[in-house]
């Protein structure tokens, strides 16, 4: 396809032309590139640019020219988000830069998700893909032809949640212990706690510490940032696909919980072979039971169960997303 000129505040993205091939050459030419990228040989020489320009451009999805006044780089969508840079031109932020415009593009266009993929040991791309919005996805072995050999890859994605929640400067990781502080003083506010189903109360340093582990179960727990800084934890975990979320008093109520619990559903999806996603909430509990609606979830039945916090059995209400309402849900906001 003829790919459209983006442009960013120090970079043009531009369609590939021939007089590209020397310094496509040099570029992906140094070990130091090459090494990292899974279907480029080394060495590299001008039949491989030539052979790249005529024969793989013109066929794929989307490529582009990485632009600063002469090529510093190649980036593509065709099928997964694919990118190198010169040797000389790491440590920019160029890879971000175009990988931000690019992503926009793909969204922009009704996409629902987009996949990528590091070797292991590559910390740099992985380091770009996560300012991107990227989440872990999965790891698998992949020929890396400048090797010759197999390695271990990194899968990571991005969902078309998970990018709308970018555009409101919000991003996840998982959460860890670094977050401790942030997660104990989220726990230490009755209003949160009274709303949560294992957490004690008053709060417990041991409990929460265990909670700000990396989690090593099925499923993944995030931290939720705004910003940079955090503002409250969702999960998707178990066997189940069990959703629960927690938000700072001081940032509840700005739709913050809604873009994070679609991320959330949006990523599980894709990357797990689930068809419902379960979550429960107090009957008392009006806003969160609001927020799983708006989220698509509908009410599959109620009964009293014991809340940790409030020491006694408490009405809660049982909320199912399934995977065809979800994708139905997904269509109309593309179309729509």
């Amino acid at each position: 396809m003829t790919v459209p000129v983006l442009r960013t505040s120090r970079l043009v993205l531009r369609p590939l032309c021939a007089d590209d091939a020397p310094a496509i050459v040099e570029g992906v030419g140094d070990w130091d590139v090459a090494k990292w990228l899974a279907v480029v040989p080394h060495p590299y020489g001008a039949g491989d640019a030539q052979s790249f320009l005529t024969e793989i451009v013109p066929g794929a999805e989307a490529i582009w020219a990485i632009d600063d006044g002469a090529l510093a780089g190649v980036i593509s969508v065709d099928g997964e988000l694919g990118y190198w840079l010169a040797r000389d031109r790491w440590g920019r932020g160029y890879a971000t830069e175009a990988g931000r415009a690019v992503v926009d593009w793909h969204f922009a266009r009704g996409a629902r998700l987009l996949p990528a993929w590091y070797f292991d040991g590559n910390h740099r791309s992985g380091g770009v893909l996560g300012k991107l919005g990227f989440q872990p996805a999965g790891d698998r072995i992949k020929e890396c032809l400048a090797r010759g050999e197999d390695l271990l890859s990194h899968g990571v994605v991005l969902t078309r949640a998970g990018w709308r929640a970018g555009q409101a400067g919000l991003s996840f990781r998982p959460l860890g212990p670094g977050d401790l502080e942030a997660l104990t003083a989220m726990v230490s506010d009755w209003g949160v706690v009274r709303n949560l189903g294992s957490w004690p109360w008053p709060p417990e340093g041991d409990f929460t510490a265990r909670r700000a582990e990396p989690f090593r179960g099925e499923g993944f727990v995030w931290a939720v940032l705004r910003d940079g800084v955090m503002v409250g934890t969702v999960s998707v975990t178990g066997p189940e696909a069990e959703t629960g979320y927690m938000i700072a008093p001081a940032h509840q109520g700005q739709g913050i919980g809604t873009l994070a619990l679609r991320a959330a559903v949006a990523h599980a999806f894709a990357t797990r072979p689930v068809e419902a996603i379960g979550a429960g909430v107090w009957a008392d509990n009006v806003a969160s039971a609001r927020m799983l609606a708006r989220a698509g979830f509908t009410l599959t039945g109620s009964k009293m169960e014991q809340a940790r916090a409030r020491g006694e059995m408490t009405l809660s209400h049982a909320f199912r997303l399934t995977r065809a309402d979800w994708e139905s849900l997904e269509n109309d906001a593309r179309t729509g």
